[in-house]
């Protein structure tokens, strides 16, 4: 997802109430989660767990 469609996303979860957070991580692709392991135990993960704490 591109920075544009994250912000789009994000301002229309925001409208409608659904909990969310963005994250942006610099030069990670298309999907990080599946083909980065350190992008994803370092960023992905943590912010997950963070999320879910709240």
């Amino acid at each position: 997802m591109n920075q544009k469609q994250g912000l789009a996303l994000d301002s229309a979860l925001t409208a409608n109430n659904v909990p969310h957070k963005l994250v942006f991580m610099k030069n990670s692709g298309h999907a990080p989660r599946f083909f980065n392991k350190r992008k994803r135990d370092s960023i992905i993960y943590p912010n997950i767990l963070e999320w879910i704490k709240k």
